[in-house]
């Protein structure tokens, strides 16, 4: 059940769930534009995280790439994973220990050589331990992340998209019973953007603790920034899934 991975239930994983929860918090039949406080970002209320109708099945311990209409992406995936370059950083990056050799010793050219560095020096920072010079921050496990992901991307050049770091504010308008426009606001920790159109394919989250630290609200936060994405900016076409 959700509450074992968890710790609320308001993150539920089906329609009867949800119609639970929602009616135990009154909401069932309300339509988001009457949420009486709209809040940006983090620091969403819970019935505003209702009235968003999402839903949050497990997929952490079992992902099933066709459920969301990935297998033919997935597959792809597989063949460039082989990469030399990318099995040796797994080598590296899974040996444990925080000695600097994992990387210093690492004299190939390699996509993966900076990422390693920066996720090792990541993995040996006590969250929230030591002085402010020493801490573990937000903006470090951000820039590790994309700096990882942009590596891996290059694994399928030539490149039709990028990830990068840009925090973009992406806005929800939504009227009112009153007929005045209510929105927030949720900015992006990146994400990634086709070369061309711009187009945001997929945006990230980031947090300088484990998830289950910031559990629910970094879902509650990704929920606001999935909602405001689809708002501003729509499909023009359908999506596979």
């Amino acid at each position: 059940m959700a509450a074992q991975i968890y710790p609320s239930s308001i993150l539920v994983e089906d329609a009867t769930q949800w119609d639970n929860e929602a009616r135990r918090k009154n909401v069932a039949s309300r339509p988001l534009k009457s949420c009486r406080n709209l809040q940006s970002g983090s620091k969403i209320t819970e019935e505003q995280f209702l009235l968003f109708r999402t839903l949050f099945p497990r997929t952490r311990r079992n992902f099933t790439p066709n459920r969301f209409g990935l297998n033919t992406f997935y597959q792809q995936a597989n063949l460039f994973l082989v990469n030399p370059d990318f099995q040796e950083y797994l080598v590296r990056i899974t040996a444990g220990g925080p000695s600097q050799a994992h990387f210093t010793q690492w004299t190939q050219n390699t996509l993966f050589k900076v990422p390693l560095v920066q996720q090792r020096q990541i993995t040996s920072t006590k969250y929230g331990a030591g002085s402010k010079i020493t801490q573990l921050t937000e903006s470090a496990v951000n820039t590790s992340l994309v700096s990882f992901l942009q590596a891996l991307a290059m694994l399928a050049a030539p490149l039709n998209s990028q990830w990068n770091a840009n925090m973009i504010p992406l806005e929800a308008y939504f009227g009112s019973p009153r007929g005045q426009r209510r929105a927030y606001t949720a900015v992006t920790d990146g994400q990634l953007q086709n070369l061309s159109s711009k187009e945001i394919l997929a945006f990230l989250e980031c947090k300088r603790g484990l998830r289950l630290k910031h559990s629910p609200q970094v879902e509650m936060q990704e929920n606001a920034q999935a909602v405001a994405w689809v708002k501003e900016y729509p499909d023009t076409t359908p999506r596979p899934w």
